[in-house]
């Protein structure tokens, strides 16, 4: 099954995925496989997009904990559809460089 949304990720985003081996892809989209389960996902389109995240979010934006803190709330946001929570995502997240240092929201600031 993996495969082929391999290629699929391969045919829709050749210049991010070519950054990551086969291998890599593979075990991301497991990972991120499991997080659309739990999220409850059951449309094929809904969880390519979820899943192309593995390739369009930055290796920085993967390592920080507000990208990872919005990446969470949003999916976990029962009051939205599927379609307007991976809207936000992708018109939020991807492609938005994470600042240097990232800065600490203090004590109250939950990421996840």
């Amino acid at each position: 099954m993996h495969e082929t949304l391999l290629k699929q990720l391969k045919w829709r985003y050749p210049r991010e995925a070519s950054r990551y081996t086969d291998e890599f892809l593979l075990a991301s989209l497991t990972a991120w496989a499991a997080i659309a389960e739990s999220v409850g996902i059951d449309d094929d389109t809904d969880r390519l997009r979820l899943m192309s995240l593995a390739v369009l979010l930055s290796p920085e934006q993967r390592r920080s904990k507000l990208c990872n803190g919005v990446l969470r709330r949003i999916l976990n946001n029962d009051d939205w559809t599927m379609p307007q929570r991976l809207d936000f995502l992708y018109e939020h997240l991807v492609g938005r460089p994470v600042s240097d240092p990232e800065e600490d929201f203090g004590p109250r600031f939950v990421p996840f």
